[in-house]
């Protein structure tokens, strides 16, 4: 066992630790009536881009050396004047207060990106910038949301620079976004009620115990391949929601992975955020989480009443926490 695999049996949480449950216990299909256009396996769909088709049938779309090479650099800067080394920004929100982050994240070219691989508008909720891996266990993204979420929702792994094979590579199981997806109150039951808050989330770390092993079956017991995302600078990577991945042991822990990863969900319908989201000047949405940037917009914000800040920012980053690749 590695990573955060222990943590739950550690902290004496889990209901059975002697209990296995498989993959297809703790998971269910979507209908096709709940999922975006390019997932419904009853349509046939003709004229789609090369990355419609690719996402459609493998889940992911890696797009080569997309991000701007001087935002990059700023970005960089930014981490050095705010003193940050290897770790992360103080909370998971850089995006709505550091304007080069926003710059990167809702461009206008990942704007019509998503858009085409999602088919509605998209909003960036929060960042992880550890330059280290976090030693993740295999996961799917949308266990963790609401259940009408239903796959509309992606997340983007951002190369800020070269990345070594042995800093602890991101990895994926292509095509695995066609399986079921593992359901949250399935998962959240193999933990004690005291431990498995919705408020706190630190259920899902507790729960690695139980789905990575769950999801390390499955991928033997399929044949699945395991790929591994050995970006350049510049590269990016975006992957679905139910896509299986995690963040790979480092052979050398000593060496830096710089990375900028961003989690997207649908501005459409998704509010239990809340209801405070902007648009920035690119095209692209964010979640401002009470937060202000020190710029100048070229299109308005759309805003609406919204939830205690303080409530939603520590929301966010337990949130964070429970996701980190």
């Amino acid at each position: 066992m590695k990573g955060l695999e222990l943590e739950g049996l550690r902290r004496g949480v889990l209901v059975n630790p002697d209990y296995q449950p498989t993959f297809d216990e703790l998971s269910e299909d979507f209908a096709d009536e709940h999922v975006p256009l390019l997932d419904q396996r009853s349509v046939q769909l003709r004229g789609l881009t090369e990355d419609q088709r690719h996402w459609r049938e493998y889940g992911y779309v890696i797009k080569r050396n997309f991000v701007p090479h001087p935002l990059i650099d700023e970005f960089l800067r930014l981490r050095t004047n705010l003193g940050l080394g290897h770790g992360s920004f103080p909370e998971p929100i850089a995006y709505a207060q550091h304007e080069v982050v926003t710059d990167i994240c809702c461009s206008r070219e990942l704007h019509h990106l998503l858009v085409d691989l999602l088919g509605e508008e998209m909003g960036i909720h929060f960042n992880l910038t550890d330059f280290k891996s976090t030693e993740r266990g295999w996961h799917q993204d949308d266990y963790f949301n609401p259940p009408e979420v239903h796959g509309r929702y992606c997340a983007i792994w951002m190369a800020m620079g070269d990345i070594h094979p042995d800093a602890g590579p991101f990895e994926f199981v292509p095509a695995s976004h066609k399986w079921p997806c593992m359901r949250r109150e399935k998962v959240r039951a193999l933990i004690k009620p005291e431990a498995n808050s919705n408020e706190k989330m630190e259920w899902p770390i507790f729960a690695e115990y139980f789905v990575n092993k769950a999801i390390d079956q499955k991928i033997k017991d399929t044949g699945a391949t395991v790929e591994r995302f050995l970006a350049r600078k510049g590269d990016i990577l975006i992957w679905h929601g139910k896509l299986v991945h995690r963040g790979s042991i480092p052979n050398n822990p000593d060496l830096i992975r710089p990375a900028l990863i961003s989690h997207y969900s649908n501005i459409r319908s998704r509010r239990d955020f809340s209801n405070d989201i902007s648009r920035h000047k690119g095209g692209g949405y964010y979640w401002n989480w009470g937060r202000t940037l020190t710029r100048q917009h070229s299109m308005p914000a759309i805003t609406a009443p919204y939830f205690s800040s303080r409530r939603l920012a520590g929301a966010i980053k337990r949130r964070a926490l429970s996701l980190v690749k």
